[in-house]
């Protein structure tokens, strides 16, 4: 993993969510979205009027968002903020890791429900080419969130970077501190990196905003492997100013499974996961040590 740590991280994240506790391994940083906005959050937020998003959809298939001020809606993930109940549109799509939108070009500023059409949902058909709703569509398939997260692939793709420890660890990064949001289309994340697939999923960490770490699983390897991506996981925690979650992931069949035990430092893998095993069936190192904590 030497090779991993040498390679430079990214220095400058917008100021996105504050100040980082020296121990976040055992459970996701908590950033709060007024503050990466420079502002300090208060109490209660005075009613707002609802915003409205501008859609296009081009030739090409590419779809755009557009927010009132003319910059890019993009697709991001993140934990979620402090000031939770002024985004209640985001979703969770892993423990501790939701779905937003955000504007990043000029400043990185996540959109809260005032920012968007009353009773918005990121998963709801754009009906329209103009201010939301619009007018109706049916040629246009694009849900709200696949227009900001196809600029978030767009963008990342601009200094996308792969690097390898042979064929076992695999490092995703791009320039564009939200990056990591391409892993969350995992079959296309595959397709962009040319990753292998061996058949049986791959072990996935997203310890930075614009960082992935991913492990094609092998049939009956040790545990080894595993246990140095946590590792790793933990060390790049502590390098990136924005953090996805400290969590590590067997991605396969389109299922996310969390192997991080509750410790947030053991590996707890389900029985179906095709590590080589002692005779009750506990996973084993290539020490023949039984241990799972990394």
């Amino acid at each position: 993993m030497r090779g991993f740590r040498n390679l430079r991280t990214l220095t400058t994240m917008f100021g996105l969510f504050g100040k980082k506790k020296k121990d976040n391994t055992a459970s996701p940083q908590q950033p709060a979205a007024q503050e990466a906005a420079g502002q300090q959050p208060t109490a209660q937020q005075p009613a707002a009027q609802h915003g409205h998003l501008k859609f296009r959809h081009d030739s090409d298939g590419n779809a755009t968002l557009t927010a009132p001020n003319g910059e890019l809606v993009y697709g991001i993930i993140s934990p979620a903020p402090k000031d939770a109940g002024n985004y209640s549109y985001a979703k969770e799509i892993l423990p501790g890791v939701y779905r937003f939108l955000a504007t990043v070009d000029s400043g990185f500023k996540p959109l809260s429900d005032a920012d968007l059409p009353q009773g918005f949902d990121l998963d709801m058909q754009v009906l329209g080419d103009a201010t939301f709703p619009g007018l109706d569509m049916p040629e246009s398939n694009h849900t709200f969130w696949s227009a900001a997260s196809m600029a978030t692939t767009r963008k990342s793709l601009e200094t996308l970077k792969v690097a390898s420890a042979g064929d076992v660890f695999f490092q995703v990064k791009s320039d564009f501190p939200f990056g990591a949001t391409l892993a969350i289309t995992f079959d296309l994340f595959l397709q962009i990196t040319k990753i292998p697939d061996h058949g049986h999923g791959h072990v996935v960490s997203m310890p930075g905003g614009s960082t992935v770490l991913v492990h094609p699983v092998v049939p009956d390897q040790p545990a080894d492997n595993i246990m140095q991506q946590m590792a790793q996981t933990r060390h790049e925690l502590r390098q990136h100013p924005v953090n996805i979650s400290p969590l590590t992931f067997w991605v396969h069949d389109n299922h996310w499974d969390v192997l991080t035990a509750k410790d947030g430092v053991s590996l707890f893998l389900p029985e179906s996961f095709p590590v080589k095993r002692n005779a009750d069936g506990a996973p084993l190192m290539s020490d023949g040590n039984s241990g799972t904590r990394a």
